[in-house]
């Protein structure tokens, strides 16, 4: 468990770090692509995003329905899954469709459920989570229906 004043603190700025780290992310993707072929840059945003995705679950507050808890804990530790997958995809590397596959899945089913369970007691800071889920949530579906056709599987 985190120390008090750092999980009160990254609670409390849990969107502008996403964003900074994201923008990180992106500017390794297109760096890695366009400038160098050097994976160091990409491993490192992409791990540190990651890293973060599976520490926030465990800044999620523990009031309010217990489905909801639930859903926003897996879809974080589902992004983290999926940013690894996305990783591996673009590295080469083996085993990025197994992760892509579970962490697509998870996102999307504790996506569904955040969203029905937010219908009925909406909540404003569920938005940056569901926005992760319909942005990360294709991404990811959409690279791993690639990878599938390319192996032959679809």
């Amino acid at each position: 468990m985190l120390p008090n004043t750092l999980s009160q603190w990254l609670s409390s700025n849990k969107v502008i770090i996403e964003i900074i780290l994201v923008g990180l992310v992106i500017i390794s993707v297109l760096t890695n692509y366009f400038i160098d072929d050097s994976p160091m840059m990409l491993m490192l945003s992409m791990l540190i995003l990651a890293t973060f995705y599976f520490i926030s679950a465990n800044l999620v507050p523990e009031a309010g329905r217990i489905m909801t808890i639930i859903s926003t804990k897996v879809i974080s530790i589902s992004s983290a899954v999926c940013m690894m997958g996305l990783m591996f995809t673009i590295l080469k590397w083996q085993g990025a469709s197994e992760m892509l596959l579970i962490g697509t899945t998870s996102i999307i089913f504790a996506g569904i459920i955040l969203l029905f369970n937010g219908i009925k007691n909406w909540n404003q800071k569920y938005v940056p989570l569901l926005i992760r889920v319909v942005v990360l949530g294709s991404i990811s579906a959409s690279t791993l229906l690639a990878i599938m056709k390319q192996s032959g599987r679809v």
